[in-house]
């Protein structure tokens, strides 16, 4: 299997055609495509991929979804689609081992904000965490 960024610099020298039949033909059968949407005629490749290659797994990601709404190539027999859903802050402070806070109705938090807030106050610095949040706590990368 292999991940392949396709805003790599290796793509202005090389075609994503080339690189897919030496990965197939060298016995990769799963390739994860990130920033999908940057190379031109993604979609049409993809479909011819998808058809030429019948045992080849392909995932893509990045701001691909819009475009295949509007898109002349017919990739909807060839896919499953998924979201992935980012982290709420509560999960990613959880999920970096910081600290466990169960999750609290909408309704219980409209009415005591200020007892949940303070609750966790007391325990981590919550500022520096969310900084850090915002920059990779969403979808976090390991």
């Amino acid at each position: 299997m292999l991940y392949v960024s396709m805003d790599n610099m290796w793509f202005n020298m090389h075609s994503l055609e080339e690189l897919v039949e030496f990965l197939y033909t060298h016995g990769v059968v799963h390739i994860y495509f990130d920033e999908v949407h940057k190379y031109k005629n993604w979609t049409q490749l993809l479909k011819n991929f998808y058809d030429s290659y019948p045992d080849l797994n392909i995932v893509y990601t990045g701001s691909a979804m819009l475009a295949i709404d509007n898109s002349k190539t017919d990739l909807s027999r060839r896919q499953s689609l998924y979201t992935l859903n980012g982290l709420s802050f509560r999960e990613y402070l959880e999920y970096e081992g910081i600290v466990s806070v169960p999750a609290i109705s909408l309704e219980d938090l409209f009415t005591g904000h200020t007892k949940y807030a303070m609750e966790v106050t007391s325990k981590i610095k919550v500022l520096k965490h969310f900084d850090a949040y915002l920059r990779s706590g969403y979808y976090p990368y390991l």
